[in-house]
């Protein structure tokens, strides 16, 4: 597992949201590919929260082509993999599991009348190394899985109080493995 992130970058807090959710679960090289393909503005970023008069773009509901942004997340998902290379992994079979970003403070730009906030953000990307089996075909071991409760007597419930409340106090299950 590799991680990268970077501190009060100056890009939207929304559109950085919106491309962490884009480029979660997706493959490393895949993932650069989008973003590259959004700076080029060939393939948009879907926007699904942060969508207040947004328009359709071709092949989805709403989008938006966030250039500014996707360079930064392209530039870290470049140093991830870099992480990830330098702590020998194998980087074909990268998979980013976690993209991230939070509100950074808000930097004040000063002038004679009215001043101006800038837009931060934090964002960060941890990418780990997806194991692929040796036999594609076959399933994993089996899970076991409860059959039914003992009920009163069977228990040791002898007071005569409803079946099944000794065994729900005692949490006894049966299991059987398929």
């Amino acid at each position: 597992m590799a991680r990268a992130a970077s501190k009060d970058v100056p890009i939207s807090f929304k559109q950085s949201i919106e491309i962490c959710s884009f480029l979660r679960k997706k493959e490393l090289q895949a993932a650069k590919k989008l973003m590259e393909k959004a700076i080029a503005k060939k393939s948009p970023v879907p926007f699904r929260r942060f969508t207040n008069g947004l328009g359709h773009k071709h092949g989805m509901a709403s989008g938006r082509y966030p250039v500014k942004a996707c360079t930064r997340f392209l530039q870290l998902l470049s140093s991830a993999e870099a992480n990830a290379q330098q702590k020998g992994l194998n980087t074909s079979r990268l998979m980013v599991i976690h993209a991230a970003a939070q509100k950074a403070s808000k930097q004040y730009h000063a002038s004679r009348q009215r001043g101006r906030v800038m837009k931060m953000s934090h964002i960060e990307v941890v990418v780990q190394e997806t194991r692929q089996s040796a036999n594609p075909g076959s399933s994993p071991a089996p899970a076991a899985k409860a059959v039914g409760k003992i009920s009163g007597k069977a228990a040791g419930n002898s007071a005569g109080a409803p079946a099944g409340a000794n065994a729900k106090q005692q949490g006894e299950q049966k299991l059987i493995r398929n």
